[in-house]
């Protein structure tokens, strides 16, 4: 994380890495996240993220690929769950 004094605020970078070894990339967009999570069947890493003030959840294929917007609420997400298929999320 980086700390950003003046703003009051802090960026955090997220980076990927083969377990063999080799060359880092950023992960997720400089827009960043939270509260991540994998879903069941391991083909979604799911998280949260701030739209218009308003936090949101977000999916991103682990193949690879950007976070895409799942949900869209007036009200922010608080917690959430995957199903135990993978077909659904559950959020509060």
């Amino acid at each position: 994380s980086e700390l950003d004094w003046k703003k009051n605020k802090r960026k955090t970078k997220y980076y990927k890495i083969s377990a063999q070894g080799g060359e880092d990339f950023q992960f997720i967009s400089e827009a960043g996240g939270s509260s991540f999570q994998f879903s069941h069947d391991g083909k979604f890493l799911s998280f949260k993220r701030t739209v218009e003030k308003v936090s949101q959840i977000f999916l991103m294929p682990t193949s690879g690929g950007e976070g895409v917007q799942y949900s869209k609420h007036k009200n922010s997400v608080g917690s959430y769950k995957w199903s135990p298929d993978s077909k659904k999320i559950f959020f509060t």
